[in-house]
């Protein structure tokens, strides 16, 4: 695929080739869900992959990334084009937020290695396993989460919806029963209303 940028008066400025797009949770290439394209597209050879979303599009991406077993993850570039609510990402690393610089930097092959955070959880009696570039969370902030993805799949659009999906959860959510382990120990065993682990800023 190739990516032009142009300016106020139409001029184009520059072109950059990626192998795949994602764009707003979805492979523009394909219609399935984004970790199984992810892997899919790395399977098939692609090793450029451009995100245009925000931390939920990078997120899933990064699963399918880490799930797929063909090559190493550091084997595939991943750029992002910050079209998202929080972009708490990008901000971490203080990375271009206008799209023609995000595309710049790209384009000049600014690229780095970083850390990637393993969740291990149960759901219905089973061991599940996910990946964070960022944050991840449990109890209230998922909740809100799920809310503002319903909006969203619902076709509703602005950065408000996050806000409102705080206030709806925050009048509905009731904290659940959570063990948490920590290097093997078990630190909590009680209700909880939510919590958060980090290997970021934001």
């Amino acid at each position: 695929a190739l990516a032009g940028i142009t300016d106020a008066g139409g001029e184009e400025c520059f072109h950059i080739h990626v192998d795949i797009f994602v764009i707003g949770g979805e492979f523009y290439l394909a219609g399935f869900h984004i970790v199984q394209n992810a892997l899919q597209a790395v399977k098939d050879g692609y090793r450029h992959i451009m995100v245009i979303g925000g931390d939920g599009t990078l997120h899933e991406v990064v699963n399918g990334l880490f799930i797929q077993q063909t090559v190493e993850p550091s084997e595939v570039t991943i750029g992002v084009v910050a079209v998202g609510t929080g972009n708490d990402w990008i901000r971490m690393y203080g990375l271009p937020k206008t799209y023609s610089e995000a595309i710049r930097a790209i384009k000049e092959g600014y690229t780095f290695l970083q850390d990637i955070g393993e969740v291990h959880y149960e759901e219905s009696q089973f061991r599940q396993v996910r990946y964070m570039a960022n944050v991840s969370g449990v109890g209230f902030d998922p909740s809100v989460t799920k809310i503002y993805e319903h909006y969203k799949a619902l076709g509703k659009r602005g950065k408000h919806l996050y806000a409102q999906g705080c206030v709806k959860s925050f009048l509905s959510y009731k904290s659940t029963g959570v063990k948490v382990w920590i290097d093997d120990e078990l630190v909590h065993k009680d209700l909880l209303f939510s919590a958060a682990v980090g290997i970021g800023k934001y």
